[in-house]
């Protein structure tokens, strides 16, 4: 079961909490990444315009978890999109 988030950021400034790191991937091989809070104090949040859930076995009770995230974070739950895209078997 995959289970990744993936964003899209484009920084405003260069911020030593967003520099790149490195953990291990499945092959052992490094895989790189940044941190992105989504709420890093409550007058500064990120610009989330959607957050899309993608094809599982039960996509509609993803999409719900991730409605009450958004929601609970400040985020309106209207950005969360289910993608039409079918499970890869």
């Amino acid at each position: 079961v995959e289970q990744e988030w993936r964003a899209i950021a484009m920084p405003r400034h260069k911020a030593p909490e967003r520099t790149m790191k490195t953990r291990a991937g499945a092959n052992g091989l490094p895989v790189p990444y940044v941190e992105l809070p989504l709420v890093s104090c409550a007058s500064d949040r990120l610009a989330l315009e959607e957050v899309w859930v993608g094809p599982t076995a039960d996509t509609e009770a993803r999409a719900q978890k991730a409605r009450a995230l958004v929601q609970f974070l400040g985020y309106s739950p209207e950005i969360v999109r289910l993608s039409r895209m079918p499970i890869r078997g």
